[in-house]
């Protein structure tokens, strides 16, 4: 991944460098299911924010990075407090078993519209209860599927071999 600092333009280096930020910088989260409709989308702050005519619901959470961890898959982790219970239906809608992955963005609170950071990974796993909502993110569940989805049997096929 390329260093987040070089993307930066020199107004918002300014910004992350200050000691006294009187804006700071919001977390966009998009739970989204591969193939499905629009993701939920989150902003870690206080109340819901209007970014590029899509509303983000405005909710605390703790974001854990990644940990470099020799011979295993990195794994990251969100918990979202669920106070209003906002979010719980809207992933109670989801298809069963489905695909689901994270977008994250990192933007600047006085400009919202522009991404200083961007990650996307999938969600390895989801549990909630009626106070937290919490994501194990990484790539698992898809570097541990077989890459070949049709197997040889003798239903697949059939007399391939014959004569």
């Amino acid at each position: 991944m390329t260093n987040p600092t070089s993307q930066l333009t020199s107004a918002q280096l300014r910004q992350a460098q200050s000691s006294v930020d009187g804006d700071g910088y919001l977390l966009l989260l998009l739970i989204d299911v591969i193939g499905g409709n629009d993701p939920v989308r989150l902003v870690n702050d206080t109340r819901n924010w209007t970014i590029g005519g899509q509303t983000y619901i405005g909710l605390p959470l703790r974001y854990t990075p990644p940990q470099d961890v020799n011979g295993e898959a990195a794994r990251a982790s969100i918990e979202i407090d669920n106070v209003a219970r906002d979010v719980l239906p809207l992933l109670e809608a989801l298809p069963p078993n489905a695909a689901m992955e994270c977008t994250q963005r990192f933007v600047s609170r006085n400009d919202p519209e522009t991404v200083i950071w961007e990650y996307v990974c999938g969600i390895s796993g989801a549990n909630a209860d009626s106070f937290v909502l919490s994501f194990s993110l990484g790539d698992d569940g898809f570097l541990r599927t077989s890459a070949i989805r049709l197997r040889y049997d003798n239903d697949s096929a059939q007399d391939i071999f014959e004569g």
